[in-house]
């Protein structure tokens, strides 16, 4: 966008020098028109177009019909057994779920309950199982015919392998999640978190300058204007962009941008912690980074405070944790 300088600037610039017949010569590497396309070619477009729209369809509409399908009495199974903390029940339940969609034959749904029991077994701490749990997930989801199944088991395989200090096989899949989002149209909302992805995998291979090229190409899709309306991912991605932010400035000496960095982490995670209450633990501990980085910048006093409200959250939180807890 031109600044006020840069428009009054126009008028004073000398006008383009004129061809014997007075028309100004023509720009280097102006693109050249494209020959119109026949009926037969729009028409296959058109089909082309409308199988993917009605593909995308179908797709929604069997997720929204999900409990028709044969996998949904293990699914439930599998919930119900997280909740009462029965491991070994969810865990078995879930390989029902993964060999009910496997019968079907539809690699997205292959894919999602791979995806979902991937999920569990972070959540419950088996790291060393998740990771080995994406290599069939990432298998399965390049069968798939929406580009947007792939990345999400890209992220996940990175995510699994990070947890592991594996950082090869994170980068591999950073790197190819970034190549497909560059190259799908359907990926645009994607491109800049996957780069954000390898940031992260870099920044824990001590490669702080190349964390930060990442960083710095992300930034326009996490902008307070990039995405103003509420979208639970878009906002949990931002939040991970400034989280990135705050390491690496720290990384840079940068102390007191870091300090910047972990404020505004904090103030994004308030804001989702309005709309699921379950994400208190990921406040307490943004609060306690923040703490941190102003004691080292020599800001105790709000160190302090910072700390005592993720002690409140720990201690209000705690306790109804404990109380709702089975036995």
């Amino acid at each position: 966008m031109n600044t006020p300088s840069d428009s009054s600037g126009d008028s004073h610039r000398p006008s383009k020098p004129k061809r014997g017949n007075g028309t100004p010569p023509s720009r280097p590497g102006k693109a050249k028109r494209r020959k119109p396309l026949s009926h037969a070619e729009m028409m296959e477009r058109f089909k082309a177009t409308l199988h993917k729209a009605e593909r995308l369809l179908a797709f929604g509409i069997a997720q929204e019909n999900e409990h028709l399908r044969a996998s949904e009495a293990p699914r439930q199974r599998a919930r119900a057994c997280a909740e009462k903390g029965d491991e070994a029940g969810a865990e078995a339940a879930w390989r029902e779920v993964i060999a009910a969609e496997i019968q079907t034959g539809d690699a997205a749904f292959i894919s999602k309950a791979y995806l979902h029991f991937g999920c569990w077994l972070l959540h419950v701490g088996q790291d060393e199982a998740a990771f080995a749990n994406s290599v069939p997930l990432v298998e399965v989801s390049r069968k798939a015919e929406f580009s947007f199944v792939l990345w999400k088991a890209l992220e996940h395989r990175v995510v699994c392998a990070t947890r592991l200090n594996l950082m090869a096989p994170a980068m591999e899949a950073a790197e190819e999640a970034i190549r497909l989002a560059d190259g799908c149209e359907d990926l645009v909302d994607h491109r800049g978190w996957s780069r954000v992805l390898r940031g992260k995998s870099l920044l824990e291979l001590g490669e702080v300058e190349r964390a930060n090229e990442d960083l710095e190409a992300s930034r326009e899709h996490f902008t307070d204007d990039a995405r103003p309306r509420w979208q639970e991912d878009v906002f949990t991605w931002r939040i991970h962009w400034w989280e990135l932010a705050a390491e690496i400035r720290m990384e840079q000496r940068n102390v007191r941008a870091s300090v910047q960095a972990w404020a505004k982490v904090v103030w994004l995670r308030r804001a989702l912690f309005k709309h699921r209450k379950e994400s208190w633990h990921f406040v307490a501990d943004a609060l306690r980074n923040w703490a941190d980085a102003l004691r080292i910048d020599g800001q105790s006093g709000p160190a302090a405070v910072a700390e005592v409200e993720a002690d409140r959250l720990e201690a209000e939180f705690d306790v109804e944790n404990a109380a709702d807890a089975p036995g």
